[in-house]
């Protein structure tokens, strides 16, 4: 969808939401994963976490982490960035993607909240900042036949989507939910708070574009810093 009419119909959903704009990326299994030693594999990762490490310094990725769900993308990256580009483009010197264990897909993403904070500040403050993992459960809302072609559900049933996501992050259920762009299968993401999974699979099912079938929610559950996901 494009980034216009994205923006259209979500002002036409909630005039006051505040919106913010990421880079999204998931990081899946590269096609070409090939069998390695395994001390190969902790040095890979070794090095992986220290590109991680750079990014997080710089600026850049404001949080990640892998997902614990078996099936579909190993991990999840947000980045601050100006482009989809720039975004593939630092992740392309990770040494996971470099030795073809993990490869990016990348959408520029809309997001509720501001994300990275107050994480980016106390470890610019203090780089030896000892911050909080956490198990977040996370939706991703995929595409139904339905909207198939580019077609859009009612103006009164993404009120009532909008309506329905703002509650739960007012009722400290949700941290964060958006869109992504351009993607040919994903319309958005939820990351509800810490909960049981069971709990917010109920949350997302409830959802009205899930229940009038305009979306299908797929569960994970991400591990990530605490002090990097929006909270109310």
């Amino acid at each position: 969808m494009k980034l216009w009419l994205l923006l259209t119909l979500l002002a036409a959903a909630l005039p006051a939401m505040e919106v913010h704009y990421y880079c999204w990326g998931f990081l899946n299994a590269h096609p070409e994963r090939a069998g390695i030693s395994k001390e190969q594999a902790e040095e890979i990762q070794k090095g992986h976490l220290a590109h991680m490490e750079r990014m997080g310094a710089a600026g850049r990725l404001l949080a990640a982490g892998p997902l614990a769900t078996s099936g579909g993308a190993r991990g999840l990256l947000v980045y601050r960035c100006e482009s989809v580009a720039q975004a593939e483009e630092w992740t392309s010197h990770d040494p996971a993607v470099v030795n073809k264990r993990l490869r990016v897909e990348m959408y520029r993403w809309m997001s509720n909240a501001v994300w990275g904070e107050p994480l980016a500040s106390r470890l610019k403050s203090d780089p030896n900042y000892k911050y909080r993992m956490v198990q977040l459960p996370f939706a991703i809302l995929m595409r139904t036949g339905k909207t198939a072609g580019g077609a859009m559900p009612s103006e009164e049933a993404r009120k009532a989507h909008f309506a329905y996501s703002t509650k739960l992050v007012e009722e400290g259920k949700l941290r964060s939910f958006g869109p992504f762009e351009g993607s040919p299968d994903k319309l958005g993401v939820f990351v509800y708070a810490a909960i049981p999974v069971e709990e917010a699979r109920k949350l997302a099912e409830e959802d009205p574009l899930v229940r009038d079938g305009w979306g299908k929610p797929v569960m994970h559950v991400w591990f990530v810093a605490d002090e990097a996901v929006p909270k109310r």
